[in-house]
């Protein structure tokens, strides 16, 4: 697993965050139609301390 480090300023309980992704197919296969969906977590860290986040 990769960890990127990311600073936002959170405002009004909300922040943005904006990256690009590459997908590397690891057959021979033909790429076939269809998305790919993904479960980003973050982890609130303020003043050293993890923040943690409720739904």
């Amino acid at each position: 697993m990769t960890k990127n480090t990311f600073n936002k300023v959170v405002k009004n309980n909300k922040a943005e965050f904006y990256f690009s992704l590459n997908y590397v197919k690891k057959d021979n296969h033909p790429p076939s139609p269809g998305k790919i969906d993904t479960k980003i977590t973050f982890n609130i860290e303020i003043n050293n301390e993890i923040i943690a986040m409720e739904d």
